[in-house]
């Protein structure tokens, strides 16, 4: 993935991530809901685009891209992989600009830590 030129900018502002571990069989389960904030510099601020997704250790596939993610191992390394459909929102610039990301493929290396409370 390219970076993002410096005056382009997209802050991630999380609401939801639940789900569940299975200590046992490695699987993890998320759902992670989040307000993606593009701008461009001072000049431009879209509104909000709303982005809900499943990120899981198995497979997430929709129409045109999909991935294998890795379940949780020992040392609590594991890999999620997610597959959202980017909806159009009410505003043309954003919409134009989103035309070229019919579905965004997640990938997330993550290291889960559990601590039990006695």
């Amino acid at each position: 993935m390219l970076p993002l030129p410096p005056f382009l900018k997209i802050d991630i502002v999380p609401e939801a991530f639940q789900g569940t571990i299975n200590r046992e069989s490695g699987k993890v389960d998320f759902e992670f809901k989040a307000k993606f904030l593009f701008s461009v510099g001072s000049i431009y601020k879209a509104p909000p685009l709303m982005v809900m997704t499943s990120l899981r250790s198995e497979e997430s596939k929709d129409d045109m891209k999909s991935g294998r993610g890795k379940r949780l191992d020992e040392e609590g390394n594991c890999r999620l992989v997610g597959v959202v459909k980017v909806d159009s929102i009410d505003n043309f610039l954003m919409n134009s600009f989103l035309a070229l990301l019919i579905e965004c493929f997640a990938d997330l290396n993550a290291v889960i830590s559990i601590s039990v409370s006695s």
